[in-house]
């Protein structure tokens, strides 16, 4: 579904930026998946951030049916863990969601990632083998779009954050 291309390239987009500083620097990630009791060491979180990057990459090197689903998956997952999060009766100064980042988990995050899982698991079901065909100027403005919007949101995950 190509109406979904840019939404699918701006999740993609912030899984890499979210699973880069996962891979450099675990210890904030894995401190907040342990207080919401899901053992993870940094090891394990540095292996997460490198699958995130990973996925979101395959998305433009290979988009279709399978990245898509990959990419829904991941979002589907965070939705949990920020749900888990939000019911937690421990504040976490941090969800984790961009490595030593201080983003405490809020509404605005579970509505970015199920947004974000359910536009992905759509495009699978309809998946684009290519999405930049038929985009105007080479894609120039999906690419600007998908950008700005995986702009935005991360500052709904990490600045808006702090300000609740």
């Amino acid at each position: 579904m190509d109406v979904l291309a840019g939404p699918l390239l701006a999740a993609a987009t912030l899984l890499v930026a979210g699973g880069a500083p996962k891979v450099l620097a675990p210890a904030d990630t894995a401190r907040a998946l342990r207080a919401m009791r899901l053992p993870v060491g940094d090891l394990g979180v540095r292996l997460l951030g490198l699958a995130e990057m990973l996925s979101g990459i395959a998305v433009v090197i290979s988009p279709g049916r399978p990245t898509a689903v990959v990419v829904a998956l991941w979002y589907a997952a965070f939705t949990v863990v920020v749900v888990l999060a939000l019911r937690s009766d421990k504040p976490l100064a941090t969800c984790g969601c961009f490595g030593g980042t201080d983003t405490p988990p809020t509404y605005g995050h579970l509505v970015l990632v199920t947004a974000a899982s359910v536009s992905a698991a759509v495009f699978a079901l309809d998946p684009s083998d290519n999405l930049f065909a038929g985009q105007p100027w080479l894609g120039l403005p999906l690419l600007m779009l998908a950008a700005l919007t995986a702009w935005f949101g991360y500052l709904v995950m990490s600045r808006l954050a702090v300000l609740r």
